[in-house]
């Protein structure tokens, strides 16, 4: 079950990678590199203060996969409304040169 939460933070990494651009290879070693610094941030900060416990080890892992979700989201309505806004101009200079 505990597994389930860096796996959603890299794949959701992974996908914001990919709408900004970036192409799979890149992506891939991008998201590897934020789960292994992540990874080792989420240990070191627990074991400063002997919390290394399966609630404490969860928290931040559903923190970040919570803001990646709201970030990816963020970025596909961004996408989605200047591609409708596009096709909008577009509709609107066909309608003015007939």
């Amino acid at each position: 079950m505990l597994l389930a939460f860096p796996l959603a933070v890299f794949l959701m990494f992974y996908a914001i990678l990919r709408k900004k651009g970036a192409d799979w290879r890149t992506a891939v070693l991008a998201a590897s590199v934020f789960l292994g610094a992540s990874l080792a941030a989420i240990t070191e900060t627990l074991s400063l203060t002997r919390l290394v416990t399966r609630g404490a080890v969860a928290t931040p892992w559903l923190a970040i996969a919570i803001a990646s979700a709201v970030y990816l989201w963020i970025l596909r309505q961004r996408s989605s409304y200047a591609l409708h806004g596009t096709e909008l101009s577009l509709a609107s200079a066909d309608r003015t040169v007939n």
